[in-house]
C-alpha cells in the first residue's frame, strides 16, 4: 500500500473553508513538521481511520471537529500498481456511518463493493492490504507514543502477533477447524455404536419372529379352507333365492301392467263419452246450415258501408286536428307579443329603479377615496410588523433545531452511559472469573506436563522402533544374501562331485589336475562351513531383534492409548487460556471504559455550557428584533376593515359606466313597446296560420260525413255479432263431424282389446304367487349363512393383519442386517477419518507448521533487527530474539522473549528505558516492516514513523536518519513526523503543518534532492 492522496473535511482540528489535501505523488520520503498540537498525528490517524474505521480514539465523535456535525475523509492508495479510492463519512444527524471503496480504471472511479454496508467494505479494505489496523499499527504504522507498543507485549502475545503477521493464523483455524471435525467424528462415531448396538439386540429376536411367523401363516390357510366351503354354500343358497326374487319381480312386473291396463280402458271409456257429446253438437249446427249462410251475406253488406263511413270520419278527425293545430299556433303568437309587451314594461321600471340607486352609490366617491387614503398608511405599518414576524420566526426555527439537537445529543449520551455502564458490569463478571480460572489453569499445566514427558519417551521409543525395523530389514536381507551364497557354493561342490573324473573344470571349462580338485573342494567346504556360522549368528541377531521391538511395540501401544486423552487435555487448556486471555482484556478494557466515562461526563459538562451561551445569545436576538403579535394583530385587523373600500370604489368604476348603458337601454325599450301595442290592437301577427286555417274549414264542409247514420249502422253490426261465428261453427262441424265418427269407431275396438289382456294378467298372477311361498324359508338360511361368514372374515383378517406385521418385522430385520453393514463399514471410515483430523490438528497446531515457520522467521528478524541496532549506536549494542526458555516447571512455553547485550553484558529488553529503549524499539519496529514487505503476498510498500526523537542525542539522531535513509530504499513511500529543526533539513519534501483561527492547514514543500543531501553533509 503506497499512499498518493489525502483530503480531511472537519476530522480532530482540521476544518472544511476550505477542505485540506495533500498530494503525495513523486515524493519517496517526506517530514511532517510543524509546532506541537498543530495536527501532523491527526494526518495519520486520518489515514488509519480512512482505512480501518479506527485511530488514537476509537469513538467518531471525539474525532469530529468541535462545533462540526459531520466529517469526512477521502483517502487514494496504490496496490500493485492499482489505484483505489477510500471515502469514510460520519454525520451526527443522517446516516451515522458511510464507507465506500472504488477503484480507477483509467476513466473513471469504479465501485469495489456494491453494498453499502459498512462491514462489507471494510473487509474488503483487509483484505486487499492484508492486515488489520492492530497488524498496521504494530508494523508498519508508528503512532504516536506507539513505537514500543509491540516491545510492551509479554512475550507470549508478542509470540502470537509475530505469528499474525507472518499469517500462520491461518493454520491455527484449520487446526481448530480439524480438532471441531475430529470431535464432530468422535460424537458420530459414538452414535453409531450405540446405534449398532440396538440393531444387533433387534437381530437377536430374529428366530422368534420366525417361529410366530409360520405358526401364524398354517392358522392363516385353515381359515382361508373354511372360508371357501362357506362361500360354496352361500352361492347355492342365493342362487336359489335370486330364482325366487326374478319370480316376486316377474309378479310385480304384472301388477304394473294390470294397473296399467285397467287406467287404459277407464281413459278410453271416458274419451269416448266426451266425443260422442261434441258428435251431437256438430250435427245440431249442420242442420241450420241454410238460416246460417243467409245471415252471413247480409252481415258483409253491412259490414261494407260501416267501412266506407269509418274512413270519412278519419279524414274528418285529421282535418279538426289541423284546425285545432293552427287556431293554438295563432294564440301563441298573441301570447308571445303580449309576454314580450309585458317584459319590456318591466325591464323598463327595472332600468328606471336601477338608475335611481346607481345615482345613490356614486353619491359616496368622496368618501371612500378618503378611507383609501387610511389604508395606505395602515399597509406600509403592517408590512413592517411581517418583516419583523419573519425574523422572529427564524428565530424560532433555530430554537427548535437547538433544542432538538440538545435532546438528541441528551440521549445519545444517556444511551452511552447506559452501554457503557452495563459494560461496565459485565466486564466486573468476567474479572471476577479470574482466581478460578488460573488455578484451573495451573492444573492443567501440571496434567500437559506428565503427558509432555510421555509424549517425548513416546517419540523416543517410536524413534528407536524404527532402528530396530532398520535393522531387522538388513539383517533378513543379509540372511537372505548368506543362505543364497551357501545354495551357490552347495551347488559348486556338487558339480565338482558330479564330474569328478573329467579333465575340464565343469564351472569355468579350465583343465583340472586331482591335486587343484583336492584343493577346491578343501576350499569350498571351508566356505560352507564358514557360511552356516554367519547364518546361525545371523538368526540368534534377528531373534533378540524381534524380542526388543516386541517389547518397543507395547510400550508404544500402552503409551498411545494413554495419550489419546490428550486433545481434550490440550483443548481444555486451550478453552482455559482463552478463558484468561478474555479475563486480561476485560481488565484493560475496565480501565478504558472508565476512562470513557470520565471524558463523557467531561464532554457532557462542556456541552451543557455551550447550550447554555447558544440559548442566551437567541434570547438577545429576539430582544433586538422587537417583535410585538398583539401589535401585529391589530394591524392586521384595521387592514382587513379598510380593504372593503377598494372594492366600494370599484363599485362605483362600475356605477358610472352602468348608468350610462342602462339610459341607452331605456330608449330602446320605449320604442320596441309603442310597436307591440299597435300589432296586438290591429291583429297584424300570423298571417300564414290564418290561411291556412281558411282552406281547412272549406275541406270539413265538401266531405259531407253523416255521423248519426254511421252510429245506426255499428249498433246494428253491434247487434248481430253473433254471425261470423255461426258462420265458424258451421265450417268447424262440416270439417270436425266424418273424424269424431271415425275416433268413436276406435275408441271401442281398443276397449274390447284391454278387457282380454287384463284376463290373461289375472291368471299369470295366480301360478306365481303359488312359486312365491318357498321365499321366506331361503332368507332366512342366507341369513345364517352370512352372519356364520362374516365372523370368519373377521378372523381371518386378523390373521392377515398378525401375518402382515410379522412380515414387515421380517423385512425390517433385513433391512437392519444391511444398515448394520453399512454401519459397521461407516464406523471403519470414520475412525480413520478421525485419525486424519487429529494428525492434522498436530500437524496445524501451535506447535507444528507454524513453530516451524516461527523458527525460521525469528532468526531473520533478529538479524536485521540486531545490524539496524547496531547502526544505531556504532556497533555498541545488539539484539539477541529466543524462542523458547525453560519455564520453572521444567516445561517448554513458546515464547517471544528478547535479550539485549551491551559492553555491560546481556540483559532483557524490559530492563533498558529512555534512550537506548526508544532505539531498540525503533530497530524492532523497522526490522518488523521490512519482514512484512518481504512477505509473499503482502502488498505493503510504506513506512510512517510518528514518534518523538527528542530523547536522542545529535548522534542518536544522525543514526536514526541513516537508518531510516537506508531502509527507505525498500519502501515507496517514508514518512517521518517531527517537530525538531534538526531533523527537517534532512528531508527532501515537507509537509508543513500550521494552526491557525479556521484550523489546522497542510501544503508540501518539494526541496531539491542534492539540497537536502548537502545540509546533511
Amino acid at each position: 500500500m503506497v499512499p498518493v492522496r489525502l483530503q480531511l473535511r472537519n476530522f480532530l482540528s482540521y476544518g472544511d473553508n476550505p477542505p485540506q489535501e495533500i498530494d503525495l505523488q513523486g515524493v519517496h520520503m517526506a517530514a511532517l513538521v510543524g509546532n506541537n498540537g498543530a495536527g501532523k498525528s491527526a494526518l495519520l490517524d486520518a489515514i488509519t481511520w480512512a482505512l480501518f474505521g479506527k485511530a488514537r480514539s476509537n469513538r467518531n465523535e471525539q474525532l469530529l471537529r468541535q462545533g462540526s456535525n459531520e466529517m469526512s475523509v477521502t483517502f487514494e492508495f496504490e496496490v500493485e500498481g492499482q489505484l483505489y479510492r477510500v471515502r469514510r463519512r460520519f454525520s451526527r444527524k443522517h446516516k451515522p456511518h458511510e464507507v465506500s471503496l472504488e477503484q480507477w480504471d483509467g476513466k473513471r472511479w469504479r465501485p469495489i463493493v456494491t453494498e453499502s454496508k459498512v462491514r462489507a467494505n471494510e473487509e474488503e479494505i483487509q483484505r486487499l492490504l492484508g492486515m488489520d489496523y492492530d497488524t498496521f499499527v504494530n508494523t508498519v504504522f508508528m503512532p504516536q507514543g506507539r513505537s514500543g507498543e509491540f516491545m510492551n507485549l509479554d512475550p507470549s502475545e508478542r509470540r502470537d502477533l509475530l505469528a499474525q503477521l507472518l499469517g500462520l493464523e491461518a493454520y491455527e483455524k484449520l487446526a481448530q477447524k480439524a480438532r471441531e471435525r475430529a470431535k464432530v467424528l468422535s460424537g458420530q462415531i459414538s452414535e453409531s455404536e450405540k446405534h449398532l448396538k440396538d440393531i444387533e439386540s433387534e437381530l437377536s429376536q430374529r428366530p422368534q419372529i420366525v417361529a410366530e411367523f409360520e405358526k401364524k401363516q398354517q392358522e392363516r390357510d385353515h381359515a382361508e379352507q373354511i372360508l371357501r366351503q362357506m362361500d360354496e354354500e352361500i352361492a347355492r343358497v342365493q342362487r336359489a333365492r335370486e330364482n325366487l326374487l326374478a319370480v316376486k319381480a316377474k309378479l310385480e312386473q304384472l301388477k304394473s301392467e294390470k294397473q296399467t291396463v285397467q287406467k287404459q280402458i277407464e281413459t278410453d271409456q271416458k274419451d269416448l263419452s266426451e266425443l260422442e257429446v261434441q258428435l251431437q253438437k256438430w250435427q245440431k249446427v249442420l242442420a241450420q246450415e241454410a238460416q246460417i249462410i243467409e245471415a252471413w251475406k247480409k252481415f258483409q253488406q253491412v259490414q261494407q258501408v260501416e267501412q266506407a263511413l269509418s274512413e270519412k270520419a278519419r279524414q274528418l278527425r285529421e282535418l279538426e286536428q289541423q284546425k285545432h293545430r293552427l287556431e293554438q299556433a295563432i294564440m301563441k303568437v298573441k301570447a308571445e307579443l303580449k309576454v314580450k309587451l309585458e317584459a319590456n314594461k318591466r325591464d323598463a321600471d327595472n332600468i328606471e329603479q336601477r338608475l335611481a340607486d346607481l345615482k345613490k352609490v356614486i353619491a359616496r366617491r368622496n368618501e371612500v377615496e378618503r378611507q383609501l387614503e387610511e389604508l395606505l398608511k395602515a399597509r406600509e405599518a403592517l408590512r413592517e410588523w411581517e418583516e419583523k414576524q419573519e425574523q422572529w420566526k427564524n428565530l424560532q426555527q433555530e430554537r427548535a433545531v437547538l433544542e432538538q439537537m440538545i435532546a438528541s445529543e441528551k440521549a445519545e449520551w444517556a444511551q452511552k452511559e447506559g452501554q457503557l455502564s452495563q459494560e461496565q458490569k459485565q466486564l466486573e463478571t468476567i474479572i471476577g472469573a479470574k482466581p478460578r480460572i488460573e488455578q484451573e489453569l495451573r492444573q492443567l499445566g501440571e496434567v500437559r506436563k506428565r503427558f509432555s514427558e510421555l509424549q517425548s519417551q513416546l517419540n523416543s521409543a517410536r524413534k528407536k522402533r524404527e532402528q530396530l525395523s532398520g535393522q531387522l530389514a538388513m539383517l533378513n536381507t543379509r540372511l537372505e544374501q548368506l543362505q543364497k551364497s551357501k545354495k551357490e557354493t552347495e551347488e559348486k561342490l556338487r558339480l565338482l562331485e558330479e564330474h569328478s573324473g573329467e579333465p575340464k573344470c565343469p564351472l569355468c571349462e579350465t583343465v583340472l589336475t586331482p591335486q587343484k580338485v583336492a584343493s577346491l573342494k578343501r576350499r569350498l567346504g571351508n566356505e560352507l562351513k564358514q557360511r552356516d556360522e554367519e547364518i546361525s549368528e545371523t538368526e540368534q541377531e534377528i531373534k533378540v531383534r524381534e524380542e526388543e521391538l516386541k517389547r518397543v511395540d507395547e510400550f508404544i501401544l500402552q503409551a498411545e492409548k494413554a495419550l489419546q486423552k490428550l486433545p481434550e487435555i490440550e483443548q481444555r487448556f486451550g478453552e482455559v487460556n482463552r478463558r484468561l486471555a478474555e479475563v486480561v482484556e476485560a481488565e484493560r478494557k475496565l480501565e478504558a471504559l472508565k476512562v470513557e466515562l470520565e471524558l463523557l461526563k467531561q464532554q457532557k459538562s462542556e456541552a451543557e455550557k455551550r447550550w447554555q451561551k447558544q440559548r442566551s445569545e437567541l434570547d438577545e436576538r429576539e430582544r433586538a428584533i422587537g417583535y410585538d403579535p398583539d401589535a401585529h394583530k391589530q394591524c392586521q385587523r384595521k387592514v382587513e376593515t379598510l380593504l372593503r373600500f377598494e372594492a366600494e370604489l370599484e363599485q362605483i368604476r362600475q356605477a358610472e359606466e352602468e348608468l350610462s348603458r342602462q339610459r341607452e337601454r331605456l330608449g330602446r325599450l320605449k320604442i320596441e313597446i309603442a310597436e307591440l301595442d299597435r300589432k296586438l290592437a290591429a291583429d297584424d301577427f300570423a298571417h300564414d296560420e290564418r290561411s291556412q286555417l281558411d282552406q281547412v274549414n272549406e275541406s270539413i264542409r265538401r266531405l259531407g260525413y253523416d255521423s248519426e247514420k254511421h252510429q245506426e249502422i255499428k249498433a246494428w253490426l253491434q247487434k248481430n255479432q253473433h254471425i261470423p261465428q255461426c258462420w265458424q261453427q258451421l265450417q268447424t262441424a262440416k270439417e270436425q263431424a266424418p273424424k269424431i265418427q271415425a275416433w268413436i269407431e276406435q275408441l271401442k275396438q281398443r276397449i274390447r282389446e284391454g278387457e282380454r289382456q287384463l284376463s290373461e294378467i289375472e291368471a299369470q298372477e295366480k301360478h306365481l304367487q303359488a312359486q312365491l311361498t318357498q321365499l321366506p324359508e331361503i332368507e332366512e338360511r342366507l341369513n345364517e349363512l352370512l352372519g356364520r361368514r362374516k365372523a370368519r372374515e373377521n378372523e381371518l383378517q386378523r390373521l392377515n393383519e398378525e401375518v402382515g406385521a410379522l412380515r414387515y418385522k421380517l423385512e425390517e430385520l433385513s433391512r437392519k442386517e444391511q444398515e448394520k453393514v453399512q454401519l459397521e463399514e461407516r464406523l471403519a471410515q470414520m475412525r480413520e477419518e478421525k485419525i486424519d483430523y487429529e494428525t492434522l490438528a498436530d500437524a496445524f497446531g501451535r506447535n507444528g507448521i507454524p513453530k516451524m515457520i516461527l523458527r525460521h522467521a525469528v532468526p531473520w528478524l533478529e538479524n536485521e533487527a540486531s545490524n539496524l541496532l547496531a547502526r544505531l549506536t556504532g556497533g555498541r549494542m545488539r539484539l539477541r530474539f529466543a524462542l523458547e526458555l525453560q519455564t520453572q516447571s521444567g516445561s517448554q512455553k513458546e515464547d517471544l522473549k528478547i535479550f539485549v547485550s551491551d559492553e555491560l553484558g546481556e540483559r532483557p529488553y524490559e530492563l533498558y528505558s529512555g534512550g537506548e529503549k526508544f532505539r531498540i524499539d525503533f530497530a524492532v519496529r523497522v526490522a518488523l516492516a521490512r519482514l512484512l514487505a518481504h512477505r509473499a503476498g503482502a502488498p505493503l510498500r510504506t513506512l510512517v514513523i510518528d514518534e518523538g526523537f527528542g530523547s536522542q542525542d545529535k548522534e542518536g539522531l544522525e543514526a536514526i536518519v541513516d537508518a531510516i535513509q537506508t531502509v527507505s530504499k525498500e519502501f515507496a513511500r517514508v514518512l517521518i513526523v517531527t517537530h525538531l529543526d534538526e531533523l527537517r533539513d534532512y528531508f527532501p519534501a515537507l509537509i508543513e503543518v500550521t494552526k491557525g483561527s479556521n484550523g489546522s492547514q497542510c501544503r508540501l514543500i518539494m526541496r531539491d534532492q542534492k539540497e537536502a543531501f548537502d545540509l546533511q553533509a
